[in-house]
């Protein structure tokens, strides 16, 4: 199904728009052209701002050693 050219400028302009909001509420981020807000995602990769990078346990891991834990303190 092909959209209309109006259609996909409304799109582009509301996922902008969201975009610059979020921005404007204190997430540092700079972008040249407003145009870059429409190519993906507005977060950092660095290491310490991507939470899936981070040293945690994850809940599996958790659950496992405690797990572990009662059955040794049962035995």
């Amino acid at each position: 199904m092909s959209r209309s050219r109006s259609f996909t400028r409304y799109q582009r302009r509301a996922h902008i728009s969201r975009k610059k909001r979020i921005i404007a509420g204190g997430n540092i981020w700079y972008y040249k052209f407003e145009g870059q807000l429409s190519k993906g995602k507005i977060h950092c990769s660095c290491p310490m701002c991507r939470v899936k990078s981070c040293d945690c346990k994850q809940a599996r891991d958790i659950r496992r050693k405690d797990s572990m834990d009662y059955s040794m303190k049962a035995a």
